[in-house]
């Protein structure tokens, strides 16, 4: 997975809610994609993201890329 990145969008009233949101897609992605030991989020590496729009309606993007340990 040296170079294979999953991405998440989501959107919510608050930024923390949209990243939120940005962060569980991640997962859900992973997680069919290559199974729950794949799809944590704390342990991915290589992570970013960026946020944009006003308070009230916030998008978000991450990516990362999945890692087991």
């Amino acid at each position: 997975m040296a170079d294979h990145f999953h991405d998440g969008q989501g959107t919510g009233p608050t930024k923390a809610q949209a990243q939120a949101a940005a962060i569980r897609a991640w997962t859900d992605f992973t997680a069919w994609e290559y199974g729950r030991r794949w799809a944590k989020w704390q342990n991915s590496v290589s992570k970013s993201g960026n946020c944009s729009g006003t308070r009230g309606n916030i998008s978000c993007n991450v990516t990362s890329r999945p890692c087991t340990y």
